[in-house]
């Protein structure tokens, strides 16, 4: 209440403006020694959020705290306990004091129960790895929320909690570079996973770059990936076991064609491949009788002795095609392909031959 003053007699009215109301805390829960209960405030401002904590003392069979607030603002109440495993039901609870409510006997109460502490290892011992505990959220799609988190020591054991007992969670345990099984007892193995580099040259020791690798192994793994620019590909994340390499690009063989690979725990070994270039490229330009680029066009090649083979490309933006896997020694009819259903009936010239040397 604000605090007024007058000489009486007097014939001023007074008014009065309740400034601050309480509101009573409750905690169901039997006092023990040694146990400290806090009530942690997240007071809503119109300025931002004021966060304060009050302690709790025992009464009766319960823990009693009084908070004071200006009437009308909103306080979120969130219980806390040190050294025990309690679990507050409901976790937090919402109140927005007024003189009504003071003179209400409701008050906000939050009943406990002992929560379940999970405890577990990694093994062989593993330290800075991240366990979570995770709870499908029913209604949203089979989301996970996570719980808790911990992270493991030197000895590779974690403890999280609690949390509540009658509930389902799953815990998951990750590092970079590490697979993890475990079984009913929270126990973790922990496998170290490989990486393999595969380089690939030509028969002058050049870097081949976009040849296409092809990765298969165990547990239906399978990757396909393009060698870079320095003519190498890192396939990581390897469970020891053995793969089976296959590299792949038009116009190449390769030696060997293809290979198996070994992968131990923590191995990254190196592979080489050699390609040899059997085939060629033919590029040209299709235009329109006005001169501008056409794409899309239908090239095709055909080897004049049809047994020798039959390739086919589109043209691009800029009217430009590339013909692969022309073999030398080879005549090929060019020509735009044309017909039923296609986009030309009819090109000049018709058809141009060459041969590949």
């Amino acid at each position: 209440l604000t605090e007024k003053s007058f000489s009486a007699p007097s014939t001023k009215v007074l008014k009065f403006a309740i400034e601050e109301v309480s509101t009573e805390l409750m905690v169901e829960a039997k006092p023990k020694s040694d146990m400290k209960i806090s009530f942690g405030l997240e007071v809503q401002l119109s300025s931002g959020k004021k966060v304060d904590t009050i302690k709790a003392e025992p009464k009766g069979d319960a823990y009693v705290a009084t908070i004071w607030t200006k009437p009308g603002q909103v306080v979120e109440i969130t219980p806390k306990v040190e050294g025990e495993n309690l679990m507050f039901d409901p976790p937090s609870q919402v109140v927005k004091p007024s003189f009504e409510s003071r003179c209400s006997s409701e008050k906000p109460v939050f009943a406990t129960k002992i929560g379940r502490m999970l405890k577990g290892k990694i093994e062989p011992p593993l330290a800075n790895v991240i366990v979570r505990v995770v709870e499908e959220v029913r209604g949203d799609g089979g989301k996970e929320h996570e719980i808790a988190r911990a992270v493991t020591g030197e000895d590779g054991h974690y403890s999280i909690g609690p949390v509540w007992d009658e509930k389902k969670y799953t815990v998951i345990a990750t590092k970079e570079g590490y697979n993890f099984k475990t079984d009913s007892n929270g126990v973790f193995r922990s496998v170290r996973m490989g990486e393999v580099k595969v380089k690939v040259v030509d028969t002058r020791g050049s870097q081949l770059a976009g040849v296409m690798l092809s990765l298969t192994g165990e547990n239906e793994y399978r990757q396909n990936n393009r060698t870079g620019d320095d003519g190498s590909f890192h396939f990581v994340g390897l469970l020891p076991g053995n793969y089976f390499l296959r590299p792949m690009l038009k116009e190449y063989q390769f030696k060997p064609a293809s290979q198996s690979v070994k992968i131990q725990e923590g191995e990254n070994p190196t592979v080489q491949v050699q390609g040899e270039r059997v085939a060629f490229s033919a590029l040209g330009t299709v235009r329109l009788l006005d001169g501008m680029h056409e794409k899309n066009a239908v090239v095709k090649a055909e080897a004049m002795d049809e047994s020798q083979g039959y390739e086919e490309t589109v043209s691009d933006e800029e009217g430009n095609f590339r013909l692969r896997g022309l073999r030398p020694g080879v005549e090929y009819r060019i020509s735009i392909k044309s017909g039923e259903g296609m986009r030309h009936e009819r090109c000049s010239p018709s058809h141009v031959v060459i041969k590949m040397e």
